[in-house]
């Protein structure tokens, strides 16, 4: 059988930008792939759909209820930190300079000022997230105290998302397990136990991201410092998440205590480990610190957080505490005005519903608003085909099934974007149709 003579890499590169307009991958990969097409093209017989290509990231649509969703980068930044890094960053910044001597400066000065002045006896380290914090408070006081164990609940012996298990984290920072108590309970006196028969740091770690109810027990980090002090080893408290009160009352005695800045400062992804001033400056000394540290973009975003934290009024500015405090009648409000949309192929009805603050932070519900997508009767697309058209339309809107319908949940939809959902809405209204005359 001849073989059929394949069109030229310039021709196969057109009609490859012709199929994935929406997509807009990089013209070195769609070349990539043109070449890698024309080579194969006997074995292809036809131009599939070429949407797989990786392309730059786009806006999305959160209306899945999650106000930190990991895989839509967690936290929005919002206009005033996006405004900040524009007009900072666009050229050279003082990063590690001292401009009144000329000499070199630490990065984080400013950003150490802030904190400090609002959260009581600990001292501040930054890196690029919470598990990177953890590893190197951990690798610390191993090398700071001689200590190569380290107490912990079986209880609290978490996985975090993307399959990270937090005792593997330990392990990688050279600290080798002891497990107390059961999964369900562990007592003051379980530590008490082991710590007559090893020398051991006291590990205790929140189990942000699920909760057990019924015949349980946990001992608090409050009751854990003075038998701390008492056996004379480091505490470490790795606490996931706080809200800002909560980071003014965080008790004296803690050796290492860490979270993420997103969960917390409702910021960019990063790393918090706060510690008493002596052992700050043996964290710095750490080859660790310099590996993980934060970069300039992040650390101005970390500023314009935490100057809107330290003044109340401010905290509304950065969009994850917008979120958390927009009323159900302002929701109510939007709800109506897209309710408003003239849609030939499913209607839409509001219906309370529950957010939650998502990224291993907390298992909460909080009080929100839904919008469901209901098909015309007899329609072919159900609730999971429509979150699939919804996710591959334009604009582009992650929504969840509630209770059998397609759901799109407005606490975390930018009240900016409420005009683009409204567009997706009609071109998912027309794309049912298309495909519904094509069947």
């Amino acid at each position: 059988m001849s073989r059929s003579v394949p069109p030229s890499v310039s021709e196969i590169t057109k009609l490859i930008k012709n199929l994935t307009e929406t997509q807009n991958p990089s013209p070195a990969i769609i070349k990539k792939e043109a070449k890698k097409v024309q080579k194969e093209w006997d074995l292809i017989g036809e131009l599939r759909n070429f949407n797989y290509l990786p392309s730059p990231r786009k806006n999305v649509i959160n209306g899945s209820g999650i106000l930190l969703h990991t895989n839509l980068g967690r936290a929005p930044l919002g206009q005033k930190v996006i405004e900040r890094i524009s007009a900072t960053l666009s050229g050279y910044v003082d990063l590690e300079i001292d401009l009144q001597t000329g000499e070199r400066g630490e990065r984080t000065h400013y950003l150490d000022e802030l904190a400090t002045s609002f959260i009581p006896h600990y001292k501040t380290a930054w890196v690029n997230n919470c598990a990177a914090a953890v590893l190197l408070a951990l690798n610390t006081l191993k090398k700071a105290t001689g200590l190569d164990r380290i107490i912990i609940s079986r209880g609290e012996l978490v996985e975090i998302g993307g399959g990270f298990r937090v005792p593997e984290i330990m392990e990688e920072a050279g600290l080798k397990l002891i497990e107390v108590g059961t999964t369900n309970k562990t007592r003051l006196s379980d530590y008490k136990d082991a710590l007559k028969k090893n020398d051991a740091i006291i590990g205790k770690i929140h189990p942000s991201n699920f909760s057990m109810d019924g015949f349980t027990e946990s001992v608090p980090v409050e009751e854990l410092i003075p038998l701390a002090s008492k056996f004379e080893v480091p505490l470490f408290f790795d606490a996931g998440t706080m809200t800002p009160e909560e980071l003014r009352r965080l008790p004296d005695g803690v050796t290492c205590i860490t979270m993420s800045t997103d969960k917390t400062l409702g910021a960019t992804q990063g790393g918090l480990l706060l510690s008493p001033q002596k052992m700050q400056k043996k964290i710095f000394k750490n080859p660790l610190y310099r590996a993980l540290r934060l970069d300039k973009i992040s650390l101005t975003a970390l500023e314009v957080a935490f100057e809107a934290l330290a003044e109340k009024k401010e905290r509304r500015t950065l969009p994850l505490f917008e979120m958390l405090h927009t009323p159900l009648s302002t929701l109510n409000e939007r709800a109506q005005d897209i309710l408003k949309l003239e849609l030939k192929n499913f209607r839409i009805e509001a219906s309370p519903c529950n957010a939650s603050l998502g990224g291993g932070a907390q298992f909460e519900n909080i009080s929100s608003l839904g919008l469901r997508l209901i098909p015309n009767e007899n329609s072919r697309f159900g609730p999971i085909r429509i979150i699939e058209g919804l996710r591959q339309g334009t604009p582009i809107i992650l929504a969840t099934v509630v209770q059998n319908y397609a759901t799109i949940n407005l606490l975390t939809v930018l009240p900016w974007q409420i005009e683009s959902l409204k567009e997706a809405l009609r071109n998912l209204d027309a794309r049912i149709a298309y495909e519904s005359s094509a069947n």
